[in-house]
């Protein structure tokens, strides 16, 4: 029976340690620091500049395996894992860094288990063509399934890009048609296999978490709670509005909005920096969050009347569905209009440019401790 969205009461999720303090006409929140369920660093060469955004307001992130030359192997997604920490750890010493491993139709179940000994507790799938650097993608869901089976036996994650890349699918459906197509057979075959439907952006990803078992999760970006399709065209063309999956209808980002108040959907920025002019003339696909994404969640929380629920959203659940205790640090945002930055380094001769770039906020991030 299908659980009706619309009915979510904040009660419905745990409580947290999360102040919200009103001083004289100024509000301040203070909470546990964050966890990025989904975060792109990019190539070895960028990521001194890439890993500190997401260090300065996070915890913890997982960084994506679809760089330039995909992290299929063992050895080469542990050190990826040890140089991203090394960069982050200049700003905060305690920042984590989780890398899963990339999934191809050669993959076995011998390397999986190597995997896991490894220390890698998840995998990611995307289908070949669906993204960017997914190149080295799955080709047929079928090929991984005795890999499934090692991962469910061994209780790994295995993170998803859910969208099919049949050139006869509409752009906007992609999403829709992997989940009926693909994942729903996933789940069915392997019920105790923990699964993360990363970025969702349509409501019937939304109602899949929702019927699905507490082994089934999902992550949510800021794009995706405050954009809709009618955002890519305002004003002409915007590319730095444009993402895998992308920016879907009103009513999808409504069901996405309210997924926020449920327990298995939490914060995964999926910030994905280019390069300004690659995104003017490739056409790139990512939005880049990372600079100001507790800022940006807070100003979407905002306007949807769910601040209480910030720090439960962005730090307590992404770390339980994961296994792992919450950080323990704090950290600081004040209410305070500021304009996005028109432009961020993402390497030595790089610019990026953030997303909503020129707009204004109305959250300050201050500090950690």
């Amino acid at each position: 029976m299908q659980k009706n969205i619309v009915s979510l009461k904040i009660e419905e999720i745990k409580g947290d340690s999360m102040d919200i303090i009103e001083k004289d006409g100024h509000m301040t929140l203070r909470m546990k620091s964050g966890f990025d369920a989904h975060a792109h660093f990019r190539e070895l060469d960028q990521l001194f500049f890439t890993v500190p955004y997401s260090a300065r307001q996070f915890a913890c992130a997982v960084a994506m395996p679809n760089t330039f030359e995909p992290l299929t192997c063992v050895r080469v997604v542990i050190l990826y894992q040890r140089s991203a920490e090394k960069y982050g750890q200049e700003n905060d010493q305690s920042f984590r860094v989780i890398v899963p491993i990339y999934l191809t139709d050669e993959i076995t179940p011998m390397i999986m288990r190597t995997a896991h000994a490894a220390g890698i507790c998840v995998a990611k799938l995307y289908p070949m063509g669906a993204t960017t650097q997914s190149h080295k993608g799955v080709t047929a869901i079928e090929k991984l399934f005795p890999v499934l089976s090692v991962m469910q036996d061994l209780d790994m994650i295995l993170s998803v890009h859910c969208e099919v890349t049949d050139a006869n699918v509409d752009f906007f459906d992609r999403e829709r048609v992997f989940i009926h197509r693909h994942l729903s057979v996933i789940a069915q075959k392997f019920p105790s296999l923990r699964i993360i439907i990363e970025h969702v952006s349509t409501k019937d990803a939304v109602q899949f978490v929702m019927d699905a078992s507490d082994r089934i999760a999902a992550t949510i970006t800021p794009q995706h709670i405050m954009l809709n399709r009618n955002h890519l065209f305002m004003g002409g063309l915007q590319p730095h509005n444009f993402c895998f999956p992308i920016i879907n209808s009103a009513e999808d980002q409504m069901m996405v909005s309210r997924a926020i108040f449920h327990r298995r959907f939490f914060l995964g920025t999926d910030s994905a920096p280019h390069g300004k002019y690659q995104k003017y003339y490739d056409g790139k696909g990512g939005c880049f969050t990372s600079p100001y994404a507790l800022e940006l969640y807070a100003h979407a929380f905002e306007k949807l009347g769910a601040l209480e629920i910030l720090e439960d959203f962005s730090a307590i659940r992404g770390p339980d569905f994961y296994g792992f205790a919450p950080s323990e640090n704090m950290v600081q945002l004040t209410r305070a209009e500021g304009i996005i930055a028109q432009e961020r380094a993402i390497g030595a001769h790089t610019m990026a440019v953030p997303f909503l770039s020129g707009h204004m906020l109305n959250w300050r991030y201050d500090a950690a401790s």
